[in-house]
């Protein structure tokens, strides 16, 4: 299989490359992908439309319409790897946004591929791409995730090499794939291009999304009654990156459709595995035989919500809280009291109820595609160590300020300080106040409390996040009961010496 590349229709001898336009700039749709299996090679096809004057082909373009020139196809075909490579240059040089579109929607268009039943239908496509034996771990090599990456960065060879400390030869032998790339070269390239090392050495782990729902509310399709929260099956939904730390071959892929809920565009991973556990309070995929609303037929329907009861026959309850929503509502002849009320919130908040389930697993994560796999990621990532360096240190910061809170919210309690002086009377209110001051003066406690007990905070690019996490402990220890007792005894024995309240003092606190 020999790669082609060509327009159609030809161009005329007078027309030039270089004069043609791409008209992604007025019509934002990307390259045309087409990819099939042929034996244990992907055979692809792209198409990049172009148009040029048909007048005057050295006048300027900017203001005119696609309209008003001719369109020409550029269209490139053979084996997947120099299509993709002759595809993803071209699609650089047209534009970085559009380089980026192009990479996803190749990614998609492979493992749409990839996915579907083999002639035979013993295995998937998957099976017989390259003879793979390890699933979608295998799918792409290292040299085109790295020809990937440094065309959506669109930085050259020799910057990449220059910038990353590598000597030019030694990338160029990884783009061609006669060397293969070291861990020490993929963190150093990972660097400048703003990603994980693990981008390089491995191709994302993506899945199909096989199935839409609305949360909030019920629709119709088709005269089949679709209630709210019941996932619909759609083809070409597209593929979604999985996270590495929750992937397994059973995983599946559900997207919220749902404009009127905090959960639209989210993904909901669960794995396909109906396992005897008690998953009562917990979200969950079920499934469930149910009737038709118009013509009373038995299908098999899939729910997501919370699962709610033990035993055969359970409830299924609504994750999305607008649904407890009843502001603005106002009570009629057959809603008048507080009974009432929680009936009605609780009937609006069931999906399904007492049904017997033949199917049942629970919802692993969601994830946000939008803010996880957002191009932002990128520029973080280049910023690694001033990034990561604050985000602990903000950490660091809110521990120590719990721990402060924690130290003088224990001392208040065994001092007998009270948070509500109502019922106090004007002694009581004077004895509370001087304890409160009393506490605000002790300087051994609050040079103790403004470091949590733990010495002064020392905010450098390495903390130590173990020690961290064991600050953050509800309960006090040894050392902090300590300072709290010596901090007890001080003011203790200041307030037993100190001169009691006169009759002036009374006066002055009814008059503040």
């Amino acid at each position: 299989m020999k790669l082609i590349d060509k327009f159609e229709p030809k161009l005329p001898k007078s027309i030039t490359v270089r004069q043609l336009h791409s008209t992604y700039f007025q019509t934002r749709k990307i390259p045309y992908i087409e990819m099939r299996l042929l034996d244990d090679a992907v055979e692809a096809t792209v198409e990049f439309e172009f148009f040029y004057n048909k007048v005057n082909t050295k006048k300027r373009v900017r203001a005119a319409t696609v309209g008003e020139f001719e369109i020409v196809k550029r269209i490139i075909t053979g084996p997947s790897d120099l299509v993709y490579a002759t595809a993803a240059k071209q699609a650089s040089r047209i534009s970085l946004s559009l380089s980026k579109q192009f990479n996803d929607e190749w990614q998609r268009a492979l493992m749409n591929l990839l996915n579907k039943p083999s002639k035979n239908k013993t295995v998937l496509n998957l099976g017989l791409y390259k003879n793979n034996n390890y699933g979608i771990y295998d799918i792409e090599e290292p040299k085109s995730l790295l020809a990937r990456l440094m065309s959506e960065n669109d930085i050259k060879q020799k910057d990449l090499a220059f910038n990353a400390g590598v000597d030019k030869t030694t990338l160029w032998r990884h783009l061609n794939g006669t060397l293969e790339i070291s861990r020490d070269a993929a963190i150093k390239y990972a660097k400048i291009l703003g990603c994980d090392p693990a981008e390089i050495l491995f191709n994302d782990l993506t899945v199909p999304i096989w199935g839409t729902t609305d949360t909030f509310s019920g629709y119709t399709i088709d005269r089949v009654s679709v209630g709210h929260s019941e996932i619909v099956a759609k083809k070409d939904l597209g593929v979604i990156k999985c996270p590495r730390e929750i992937y397994r071959p059973d995983i599946k892929a559900i997207k919220i459709d749902s404009p009127h809920s905090h959960y639209h565009g989210q993904v909901a991973f669960y794995y396909n595995s109906n396992e005897p556990i008690n998953l009562n309070g917990q979200i969950v995929v079920v499934g469930v035989n149910l009737k038709n609303r118009n013509d009373n037929k038995v299908r098999a329907r899939y729910f997501i919500g919370v699962y709610d009861g033990i035993g055969k026959k359970i409830d299924l309850k609504s994750i999305d809280p607008n649904v407890y929503d009843i502001r603005g509502f106002e009570p009629d002849e057959d809603l008048q009291y507080f009974t009432d009320a929680q009936i009605f919130i609780e009937d609006n908040s069931l999906v399904e109820t007492q049904f017997e389930p033949f199917f049942v697993a629970p919802v692993v994560a969601f994830i946000n595609p939008s803010e996880i796999y957002s191009p932002l990621k990128t520029d973080i990532q280049k910023a690694y160590n001033e990034i990561y360096t604050q985000s602990r240190n903000q950490e660091a910061e809110a521990i120590k300020q719990f721990k402060s809170n924690q130290i003088t919210s224990a001392l208040e309690d065994k001092l007998g300080l009270l948070e509500d002086e109502t019922d106090l009377d004007d002694y009581e209110i004077m004895e509370q106040r001087k304890l409160q001051a009393l506490m605000e003066a002790d300087k051994k406690l609050q040079s103790v409390i403004s470091v949590a007990a733990y010495g002064k905070a020392k905010y450098e690019k390495k903390i130590n996040i173990k020690e961290q996490v064991k600050k953050i402990k509800a309960d006090l220890t040894a050392k902090e009961e300590a300072i709290i007792s010596e901090a007890h005894d001080r003011i203790t024995d200041v307030m037993e010496n100190s001169v009691s309240p006169t009759d002036e003092d009374y006066a002055a606190t009814n008059e503040n």
